[in-house]
């Protein structure tokens, strides 16, 4: 009896111990095109949904990430088409009290198939993601349209996802 008990609660304690998880991220390789795309959402105050993703290509390794921001909202307005076609800038406030402007942001109606909703999205690079790893978005502006503002809360998530794909 001693021996298993002396067995069962060590291997409870380890099991138990994790250390901190990515559980924030989830991803599905596809077969099919070669790339692996891995992310986590987190909601503003306002209750848009940011998605940090980060795309790798299998075929070519050699090829660095892409990491991309999309920020999503419910909406009963659909954005003009010539909106649609130009590139803005995503200017983002950071938990630091600096600001960072990304350009080339794309917008779109109805991002992900998802009916009644627009979507406003900028490719970063590595370099550019490891400013969010340091300080977080407190609040974001997309094409001077859409303002998201994080909570404390959010901005660990945040946090979070972007050390978690960095080290995957």
């Amino acid at each position: 009896m001693r021996l298993l008990l002396a067995v069962i609660f060590p291997t409870l304690f380890f099991l138990s111990a994790k250390p901190q998880s990515c559980s924030c991220i989830s991803g599905i390789p596809d077969k099919n095109s070669g790339k692996n795309e891995r992310g986590g959402i987190v909601s503003s105050k306002e209750f848009y949904s940011l998605l940090i993703d980060k795309t790798t290509v299998w075929a070519f390794p050699s090829l660095p990430p892409v990491y991309t921001l999309i920020l999503t909202a419910a909406s009963d307005v659909f954005l003009p088409d010539n909106l649609t076609a130009t590139t803005g800038t995503f200017e983002v406030n950071l938990s630091d009290g600096s600001t960072v402007v990304w350009s080339g942001a794309h917008c779109s109606n109805e991002p992900f198939g998802m009916k009644g909703t627009v979507g406003f999205r900028v490719d970063v690079s590595e370099s550019q993601i490891l400013i969010l790893s340091k300080s977080q978005i407190s609040t974001l502006n997309a094409f001077g349209i859409i303002t998201a503002t994080f909570s404390v809360n959010s901005q660990k998530k945040q946090k979070k996802i972007v050390d978690c794909l960095l080290k995957n």
